[in-house]
């Protein structure tokens, strides 16, 4: 007899938002080599053309792209809609929609601006779509999901979901240069306590919610940025982009099945101490 996978993800349909980020995209090519149907989510079809079929060179039969915004409830009830007409069924939905300040090469000065200092519209921005996107899109889901009386919604947090960040990696021979700013990280606590809600409302039914953290993924910052990030964790290095992936199979199969108000911490032993 053929023993179960419990950890297979094949034939699962599964819409990924903000899925041509670097995670997202990431999951989504991880997902899809595992036999997963994958919708891609997001608003930049170029975007999606370019990280999967020509830098990936993936022309999967089961990756689908479709344009939708998250802060629009109508695009997102579209989305629904479409990916039910093609798939007929929906098991996952992962948000990794998020407006991250990324201290990297291409960075913009007053992203990282003081506290003081920092631009209104940028707070008000971070927030409208680290936050309120995914409270309108758990609301989307969420009713579909109990229509069927089954479903998981995955959102993705941050180790600055559960610590506030240490201001000294963002200095430069001692010069306090840059500042993380304090929009995502607010915004990726409240992810914290949308998620205990949702799975507080959905009590007693098949529909669960839950988080994965992941934690400062290399890629592209300047080296001084790199080796203080590193020092801050028990593996003394930065994450690469693919060791999630089995932490995201895993939500996504039916090995998670008892877990729901989670949060599935993989951060290099940042917030140990």
């Amino acid at each position: 007899m053929k023993k179960r996978n419990i950890l297979s993800v094949e034939h699962k349909n599964i819409i990924i938002f903000g899925g041509c980020g670097l995670l997202g995209s990431e999951f989504s090519k991880h997902l899809c080599s595992q036999g997963a149907n994958i919708f891609v989510a997001d608003l930049n079809k170029k975007k999606f053309n370019y990280n999967f079929k020509k830098e990936l060179k993936i022309n999967d039969k089961n990756l689908f792209f479709i344009k939708t915004n998250i802060l629009n409830k109508k695009s997102l009830e579209n989305c629904l809609t479409t990916v039910l007409k093609k798939l007929g069924s929906i098991d996952v939905v992962i948000n990794t929609s998020a407006i991250d300040s990324k201290y990297d090469k291409n960075f913009n000065k007053k992203q990282f601006s003081s506290l003081s200092k920092y631009p209104l519209n940028f707070w008000k921005r971070s927030i409208e779509i680290n936050l309120t996107g995914a409270f309108i899109l758990s609301q989307v889901v969420s009713e579909y999901f109990n229509k069927v009386n089954k479903g998981h919604l995955i959102n993705i947090g941050s180790n600055y979901g559960l610590v506030a960040p240490d201001q000294s990696i963002y200095k430069n021979n001692n010069k306090q240069v840059f500042f993380k700013p304090a929009d995502y990280v607010v915004s990726k606590f409240g992810i914290l306590g949308l998620n205990k809600y949702l799975a507080s409302y959905y009590k007693n039914t098949k529909i669960r919610f839950n988080i994965l953290t992941p934690s400062g993924v290399e890629n592209k910052q300047e080296k001084f940025f790199k080796k203080k990030y590193s020092n801050k964790t028990m593996l003394n290095r930065m994450s690469k982009s693919n060791e999630f992936n089995g932490a995201i199979q895993f939500l996504c199969s039916d090995a998670s099945s008892y877990m729901t108000g989670s949060n599935l911490v993989i951060d290099g032993g940042w917030t140990v101490t």
